[in-house]
């Protein structure tokens, strides 16, 4: 499922409902590739209930469309990671 430590509401990254870890939409290149810079609040790399750390990244197939529950219509999963923290 998605991260959502406070079980909130998904949506856009800005909005003020949103799960934490709803991090937007991502535009690939013709390569396939994406790169994206971000800052999001109420999320941390430390320990504690907002943690990041250890957790999935997934990336869907479609775009997000902010609003349907809890996925945003974003189809499949096309690709994940793990976060993790280097000291």
């Amino acid at each position: 499922g998605h991260f959502n430590p406070h079980n909130k509401k998904h949506g856009a990254p800005d909005a003020e409902e949103r799960h934490e870890g709803d991090f937007g939409n991502l535009t690939a290149g013709k390569d396939g590739k994406a790169t994206k810079t971000f800052v999001m609040k109420g999320i941390t790399i430390a320990d504690g209930p907002a943690s990041i750390a250890g957790k999935g990244f997934i990336v869907h197939e479609k775009k997000d469309d902010f609003k349907t529950q809890p996925t945003g219509n974003a189809g499949g999963r096309v690709a994940c990671g793990v976060i993790t923290v280097n000291p």
